[in-house]
C-alpha cells in the first residue's frame, strides 16, 4: 500500500504497522499527485512544478520522465487507457499530456484544447475520452495523426461521469447544474443552484458545498 502527504510517499505491507518513507520532497515543489498503472505496476508522481517521475520498483529507484514547466503549473492527476495502451496526465493551465504504457516519455496532447485546466475525465465504452474542464467539456476524436480534442459543451465543467457499455454521459458544473448527453443531444438539470458539483458516480452526485444529491 502507498500513501502520500504533500511532502513525501510512504509504504507498508500487511499489518501496515510500519510506514517506510520512500521519495520526500521540498515545501516548494509538493506532491499533487501519485497513480500505480499497468500490469506490471509502475508509480507515477505528479508535483507542483510541473514534473513527473517515475518508479518501476514501488520506490526502491526513482527516475525523472518529464521536467518542470516554466511557469510552474503543476500535474494533478493521472488516467490510464482501459486498454492499457497509454496514460493521460492533467494539469494546472497546461492542458494533457499524454504517455505510453510505460510512461517513460511524455507529450502535449492539447489539440483542440483552449487554455485549460481539467477538473475531471471518464472513458466511455468505445475506449475514448472525455475530460472536463474550467473552460468546456472535451471528448479525443480520431485525428490525422493523433487523437484531438473536440468540445462538447462550455461550461465550467467539475466531475464527468459515463456508465459502461453506453453512449450517456453525465456532466456536473461549477454552478450546481447537471448536464445529460445521450445521441448527441444535451438536458439539462437545475438541481443545486450556485453550488459546485463534485466527482459522483451514477447513483450520487456530490455537492462540494452542500453534501449529496440523490439521482
Amino acid at each position: 500500500v502507498l500513501l502520500h502527504t504533500r511532502q513525501g510517499i510512504y509504504r507498508a505491507a500487511p499489518p501496515f504497522e510500519n510506514w517506510e518513507n520512500i521519495y520526500s520532497t521540498s515545501d516548494s515543489t509538493p506532491i499533487n499527485a501519485v497513480s500505480v498503472v499497468g500490469e506490471k505496476p509502475i508509480v507515477l508522481v505528479g508535483l507542483a512544478d510541473g514534473q513527473i517521475l517515475k518508479s518501476e520498483g514501488f520506490g526502491e529507484t526513482w527516475e525523472s520522465v518529464k521536467g518542470a514547466d516554466m511557469d510552474g503549473r503543476g500535474v494533478t492527476g493521472f488516467t490510464p487507457f482501459e486498454n492499457g495502451t497509454g496514460i493521460l496526465a492533467f494539469t494546472t493551465g497546461n492542458g494533457v499530456w499524454r504517455s505510453g504504457a510505460t510512461g517513460s516519455e511524455w507529450s502535449r496532447d492539447n489539440i483542440g484544447l483552449a487554455a485549460t485546466s481539467p477538473t475531471s475525465v471518464t472513458s466511455r465504452s468505445d475506449e475514448t475520452f472525455v475530460m472536463g474542464t474550467d473552460s468546456g467539456l472535451y471528448q479525443a476524436v480520431p485525428g490525422e495523426t493523433t487523437p484531438e480534442w473536440q468540445r462538447l459543451n462550455s461550461r465550467f465543467i467539475t466531475a464527468v461521469e459515463s456508465p459502461s457499455k453506453s453512449n450517456r454521459l453525465w456532466a456536473g458544473t461549477s454552478t450546481g447544474a447537471i448536464l445529460r448527453f445521450e445521441d448527441g443531444q444535451s438536458q439539462k438539470y437545475s438541481v443545486n443552484s450556485n453550488k459546485d458539483i463534485g466527482p459522483f458516480s451514477m447513483a450520487l452526485a456530490g455537492s462540494y458545498k452542500s453534501g449529496a444529491i440523490a439521482s
